[in-house]
């Protein structure tokens, strides 16, 4: 567990020439009272390596959870001091967890041989006596029966490790924020904005702002008050079945979303309001396409997948009018591009029905058993394949010292 926190803070003086004790006093004053506070910046984080290795059976796994702070406290400058300060928080979790498939596997007697390396002792010729016939030299070849064992098992043993994560990060962005913190991001006489709002709560404190007269009242505090919200799922595998080839598997997931507003005192009604809420956010996911990767186009020009991405719309917007009972009842919409007829509500331009016919046709699916939602709940595996057997080609020692051959495949959506 560790806390960082640090403090910006500029020395006061009076306007003008220092000629008088009045003025050197305040400036002393301004001194003993370590400054006006500038900005201040706070971090904390805590991590937990939890102990389910410590159980013997289970000492091939890892894992371990953190908790991670930051907030920061941007005060007004002199001419802005009714604008009024600005405080944002935010807070990560996270948790991950390891397998080790090679510890799992030692358990084992015969797979633990089969991983261990064979070392082998060079073992020098010795001269012969002159008129001695010369001994023949000891075989280190492998038998073919042990050779075919060994890599059967050890293909069986391609999985060497893996891993998975979980975060998801939030926070709160607040203008027009009257207090100054004293110690820990906080002020105790107010308790504002309190320590759990200095350690990553978000909880929208802007009502006991208000209560407490600590929000700005001036019309042309125009900043918006802003909640964030992200997570991200993460694994990855290796495989490797045997030594010159590794297949490093990975998938990823992000997603986040903000929702801002302004919110302003209305001097007519004199009362805070809250204006103008917009929500944002982005997606993004790894996807197989192997299927359809090498699609080529046709004589025509045309290609065959985007072809079944514009016939699988009118399947997907019949499905979701299906579920919805707004859309029943209603004249059928006539597409003059394409011919044909689609519900009430879901055109071929429609968001709710591109998203879901893309996807199908792009990762070779059916539009009728496919999900209707833009959200997968989990990423799916790219790939990264790295082989160097080249490098044992005798012929090719003579020209290189190592050879890597390296394949990457990634889609994302």
């Amino acid at each position: 567990m560790a806390n960082n926190a640090t403090a910006n803070a500029y020395i006061e003086e009076p306007i003008g020439k220092i000629d008088t004790k009045e003025e050197r006093d305040s400036i002393w004053q301004s001194i003993f009272n370590l400054g006006k506070l500038r900005n201040f910046n706070q971090a904390a984080n805590l991590t937990w390596t939890i102990p389910i290795n410590k159980i013997p059976m289970l000492d091939w796994v890892t894992a371990s959870a953190g908790y991670n702070t930051n907030y920061r406290w941007e005060g007004a400058t002199n001419a802005t001091q009714q604008l009024g300060n600005t405080i944002e928080n935010s807070n990560t979790k996270t948790i991950r967890g390891q397998v080790d498939f090679v510890r799992l596997y030692n358990k084992i007697p015969l797979l633990k041989a089969i991983n261990t390396p064979r070392r082998t002792t060079p073992t020098r010729p010795q001269a012969n006596r002159p008129g001695q016939q010369q001994q023949p030299q000891p075989s280190n070849n492998t038998p073919i029966w042990e050779t075919l064992y060994r890599g059967f098992f050890r293909a069986l043993m391609g999985f060497r490790n893996a891993g998975i994560e979980y975060q998801t990060t939030e926070g709160i962005l607040l203008p027009g924020f009257m207090g100054t913190p004293t110690i820990l991001g906080t002020n105790f006489n107010t308790n504002m904005p309190g320590l759990p709002f200095a350690f990553g709560s978000t909880r929208d404190i802007r009502d006991d702002a208000v209560r407490l007269n600590l929000m700005s009242k001036d019309s042309l505090q125009n900043y918006p008050y802003m909640e964030k919200f992200s997570k991200s799922i993460s694994a990855n595998a290796l495989f490797e079945p045997f030594s010159e080839l590794r297949v490093q598997f990975n998938a990823l997931l992000t997603s986040a979303e903000s929702h801002s507003e302004y919110f302003k005192y209305n001097a007519t009604e004199q009362k805070f309001g809250r204006f103008s809420p917009q929500m944002s956010g982005n997606y993004n996911v790894s996807i197989i396409a192997w299927k359809t990767a090498f699609s080529k186009d046709n004589n025509l020009r045309e290609n065959p997948i985007f072809e079944t991405f514009l016939e699988y719309r009118e399947t997907i917007a019949k499905r979701l009018a299906e579920n919805n009972p707004h859309s029943l009842g209603h004249d059928n919409i006539y597409d003059t591009l394409s011919g044909r007829l689609y519900p009430h509500g879901y055109g071929p331009t429609a968001q709710e029905v591109l998203i879901p016919a893309f996807i199908a046709a792009y990762t070779g699916k059916s539009a009728a058993g496919i999900t209707t939602s833009p959200f997968l709940s989990f990423p799916l595996p790219n790939w990264q394949i790295t082989y160097v057997g080249l490098s044992k080609v005798k012929f090719l020692q003579k020209w290189f010292t190592n050879i890597s051959c390296l394949g990457i495949v990634t889609t994302t959506g």
